[in-house]
Formats: C-alpha cells, sequence, structure tokens
C-alpha cells in the first residue's frame, strides 16, 4: 500500500543504517562452490599456497597469487583477506584497480549485498575518481536494497547511457527497469548493439576459442 514519502525515506534511512556487517553477510550467504573443472592437483597447489603465505606477511607477489586464486576458486571471502593485504603492503602505490578489485570480492562474498565496509571502498573510490563505473554501480545497489531506487536510478542510468561493455554494466542493465519502475519513473532499457543472425551462423565454423 503507499505510504506517505516522510515515512518511507525514513524506513529506508533505517535500513540502511541498520543494515548487517560484512562480516554477517559473509557468514549468512550460500557457500560458493569451486568450478566443477578445477583438478585435484591444482587444489592441492592452492592448499599449499593457503598455508604458506600468511607465513610471510611482507610477500605481496604471495598475496597477491593467493588474491587470484580465490576468486577463481570463488572463495571471495578469501580473496578479499588477500586483496586487503596486497593493497596493504603496496601502500601508496596501490592503484585504483587494485582496490575495485577488493570491492568486487567483498560484494561477491556477502552474495551480492553492499556492506558498510563495502560501501566505504566503494566512496574511497569515487573520491579518486567521481566517474569510476563499478563504484556508482555498487553505490546503486546498496540504494536499491534499501529501498531507494530512485537513487539507484539516477546511479545506474549514466553507466548504461556511456554504452560501457563491462561487468557492472550488464549488472545495471539487468536491474535498472525495476529500479525504475519501483521510483515510478518511465523507462525504458535501450537495445544494445549485438551480432547479427549471420554473425552468429558464421560462428559455427570458428574454433571454440575464436567464437
Amino acid at each position: 500500500p503507499d505510504l506517505p514519502l516522510a515515512q518511507r525515506l525514513a524506513t529506508a534511512a533505517e535500513m540502511r543504517a541498520n543494515r548487517p556487517s560484512q562480516i554477517a553477510l559473509e557468514a549468512a550467504a550460500p557457500p560458493q562452490e569451486a568450478p566443477s573443472d578445477v583438478s585435484e592437483a591444482y587444489l592441492e597447489q592452492i592448499a599449499i599456497l593457503r598455508q604458506v603465505v600468511p607465513t610471510r606477511p611482507d610477500d605481496l607477489e604471495g598475496w597477491t597469487l593467493l588474491s587470484k586464486h580465490e576468486s577463481a576458486l570463488r572463495n571471495f571471502a578469501g580473496a578479499a583477506v588477500a586483496q586487503r593485504k596486497v593493497i596493504a603492503l603496496k601502500a601508496d602505490g596501490a592503484t585504483i584497480d587494485d582496490r575495485r578489485l577488493l570491492l568486487d570480492y567483498m560484494v561477491a562474498a556477502a552474495d551480492g549485498y553492499v556492506s558498510p565496509e563495502a560501501e566505504a571502498v566503494a566512496r574511497d573510490l569515487l573520491e579518486r575518481d567521481d566517474t569510476h563505473m563499478p563504484a556508482r554501480y555498487y553505490l546503486g545497489a546498496l540504494a536499491h536494497q534499501t529501498d531507494r531506487s530512485d537513487i539507484a536510478f539516477r546511479l545506474w542510468r549514466p553507466l548504461i547511457d556511456s554504452g560501457a561493455d563491462t561487468f557492472h554494466t550488464a549488472l545495471a542493465r539487468l536491474q535498472i527497469e525495476n529500479a525504475a519502475a519501483r521510483a515510478g519513473i518511465t523507462y525504458t532499457l535501450p537495445e544494445v548493439a549485438g551480432p547479427s543472425a549471420q554473425d552468429l551462423a558464421n560462428a559455427q565454423d570458428l574454433s571454440p576459442a575464436d567464437r
């Protein structure tokens, strides 16, 4: 049923203020299974890496490898832990992409929810680059999750209008029409250019890698 705007805004603010922490969201998230094509030998190597790297707290290469491989195994919580260490070891040399990886891992570990800790990373990214698309996507996701779909729409539309073909713009495209409808905004998602039927037919003669 319809609610007074002031009440809706107050409820949304309360949802945002009282949302679970990163640790709580990770604990509640369903387990992520490793890809089915991973070999036992690879898993054994990663098990050794998990044991060795923490004994070398200043080993940047080791923490970087651990972050990469935990992500490949969909252990995003472990990847985030390693990526935080990478950023700490790089100090002033840490790049925006290093921080973007951390944000991706944190949200993935939280089953798509944007925790207060992930929000802080996103806002830090926007302070460094106010056009940063992943940060804008995640802050929009936070707004959408806390009943401020109007804010989500305003954050996501420039991503879609940019025409960029990225993971984060694809996620925004999947959700923006719902956000618009919840915000009372009339909006039709623009089509994106893609392969023609002839392109798809021609692709059948290509190798799997080329396809």
